[in-house]
């Protein structure tokens, strides 16, 4: 298969992905293939997911993690790997999975995004996504 091809769907993929989100949180999917809805909805799990900030800042957190998903959805970047840290398994009914994507930017550097995923078995043993963070490490700079 052609390289570049690969490329061009992942990087279309990647941003459709970011952009769903967003569009989610404006209210523009139908409910039963929503997360959140609205965007009191987004903020509200904003806040359980970042329960160590001030309550007045949540809606800052949203604005910032929703422009920066739409930063890496029209940025231009050129390739994607993905680091695994490690899967954490509970008796089999929750995994938890973490780690790094890199997304090298045109101009040849790399951008380190950590992410985490938790995973559940539903009723009938399928594995679902039950929640998903990704976010830029933190710097003091």
């Amino acid at each position: 298969m052609n390289k570049n091809f690969v490329k061009i769907f992942l990087r279309i993929t990647i941003s459709l992905g970011f952009l769903s989100a967003v569009a989610d949180r404006f209210g523009m999917w139908n409910k039963e293939v929503s997360a959140w809805g609205n965007w009191d909805n987004f903020l509200q799990y904003t806040e359980l997911i970042n329960p160590w900030f001030p309550i007045s800042i949540i809606s800052t957190i949203g604005i910032i993690a929703t422009s920066a998903e739409i930063v890496f959805a029209i940025k231009p970047y050129s390739n994607v790997k993905f680091e695994n840290i490690g899967i954490i398994n509970n008796n089999c009914r929750v995994a938890i999975a973490m780690g790094n994507y890199y997304f090298t930017m045109d101009d040849g550097s790399d951008v380190k995004v950590e992410y985490t995923f938790a995973y559940v078995k539903d009723k009938n043993g399928k594995l679902r996504i039950a929640a998903h963070q990704s976010s830029l490490p933190y710097s003091p700079n």
